[in-house]
């Protein structure tokens, strides 16, 4: 979501402090902390129009967990009145609550809802995602399932991203490989194609992928798949820039095929060991 499309359905607050420019991301490195001086020294509250949700989000931007839940979403921890007065200057009504939520909720109007992942002010759980103060529940008697931000449709045999301007390619490549085909299905939360597992996952968070027919991801493709341990595709040969960039718990890596790779690949897992090895990729493989 950019800037102007998240004014449309948000008032936004930034709050900046008289010296945040001296304190350095650098001094921080290895020991962030989601309140710390340097998390905090930038935030963003961020109110929906329509009312029933807020969120408090700190200069982060998702290097620390839950960065969208700073001094818990409540403006009161930063100064004591200033919810009330946000509330009054917006006319727009947002819930609270005095003691600190555990981490992966989030109140959605009165509703609290369990999330893995958020991304653009959408809040990815199991089955469900939670979008501008609305609990959206996965079809699953229809065959539909979600994982993390993809949804597959039982109807269509197709993936798509729950949020269109998310730069992520997978449902793409994914489509161009086996969208349509018939043998799709959903089987405890898991893809197949007939009995062959594709899309492994747990509580909609995508754990592992064998994707046989794949054989080019796109620029951005898993850019964002904290919860991947394992990736295999003998068919892939190329991979754009940015894929599996912030992968950071992927342990296995099997693609045989594979000869070019773009910038950024694979930087942010830093678990993968030997087990993934470059020397049959061009020279243009950077990380």
């Amino acid at each position: 979501m950019n800037d102007s499309a998240r004014y449309q359905n948000y008032h936004i607050v930034h709050a900046v402090k008289k010296d945040a420019d001296q304190i350095k991301r650098e001094d921080f490195k290895g020991k962030e902390a989601r309140q710390d001086e340097y998390g905090t020294s930038v935030i963003s509250i961020q109110m929906l129009k329509k009312g029933g949700f807020i969120s408090i989000k700190n200069r982060y931007n998702h290097a620390v967990s839950y960065c969208d839940n700073t001094f818990n979403s409540n403006p009161d921890n930063i100064i004591p009145g200033l919810s009330s007065a946000l509330k009054e200057h917006f006319n727009v009504e947002f819930s609270t609550t005095g003691s600190a939520l555990p981490d992966g909720f989030v109140l959605m109007g009165d509703q609290l809802f369990k999330y893995h992942t958020e991304h653009h002010n959408i809040y990815y759980g199991d089955q469900a995602w939670a979008k501008n103060g609305t609990i959206h529940k996965i079809n699953n008697v229809a065959g539909d399932a979600l994982f993390d931000g993809f949804l597959f449709e039982d109807e269509t045999k197709t993936l798509k991203k729950i949020d269109p301007a998310y730069e992520d390619s997978f449902a793409d490549d994914f489509n161009r490989c086996y969208g349509g085909n018939r043998g799709l299905n959903v089987k405890n939360g898991n893809l197949y194609l007939d009995d062959n597992l594709l899309i492994g996952a747990e509580q909609s968070r995508i754990k592992t992928l064998d994707l046989p027919a794949l054989t080019t991801m796109s620029d951005s493709c898993l850019f964002n798949a904290p919860f991947l341990t394992q990736f295999e595709a003998p068919a892939l040969t190329t991979m754009g820039s940015d894929c599996l960039r912030y992968a950071e718990t992927l342990t296995q890596f099997k693609a045989d095929a594979l000869t070019t790779m773009g910038n950024r690949c694979l930087a942010g897992s830093p678990d993968l060991g030997g087990c993934f090895k470059a020397q049959h990729i061009k020279p243009a493989f950077v990380i």
